[in-house]
C-alpha cells in the first residue's frame, strides 16, 4: 500500500475509489471555500488516480477532464483574484 503525499495531504492507497473519493472532497474543499491548496491536493491525486493500472480508461479519461478544468478554474481564479467556479 503506497502513501501518497504532497502540500498538506497524507492519503493511502488502496483502490481507485478511495482515490476518487479524495480527489472530490478536496474538490468540493476548494469550489466552497476557493482555497489554492484544496485544487493542488485534488490535482495530485488526480494524476495519481490517472497513473493507477487499477483504474478503467474510460476514469482515466474523465480524471485528466478533471484535471484540464482545475488548471483552467485555477487560472481564472488568479485573474479575478478569487475562486472560480468550474
Amino acid at each position: 500500500m503506497a502513501t501518497l503525499t504532497g502540500p498538506n495531504v497524507s492519503v493511502k492507497e488502496s483502490a481507485p475509489s478511495v482515490l476518487l473519493c479524495a480527489v472530490m472532497d478536496h474538490l468540493t474543499c476548494y469550489l466552497r471555500t476557493g482555497r489554492p491548496c484544496s485544487a493542488e491536493i485534488a490535482l495530485l491525486l488526480v494524476d495519481r488516480l490517472v497513473a493507477d493500472p487499477g483504474a478503467d480508461a474510460g476514469l482515466a479519461r474523465r480524471c485528466a477532464e478533471l484535471c484540464e478544468a482545475i488548471l483552467d478554474a485555477q487560472g481564472q481564479a488568479a485573474a479575478h483574484g478569487g475562486a472560480a467556479r468550474i
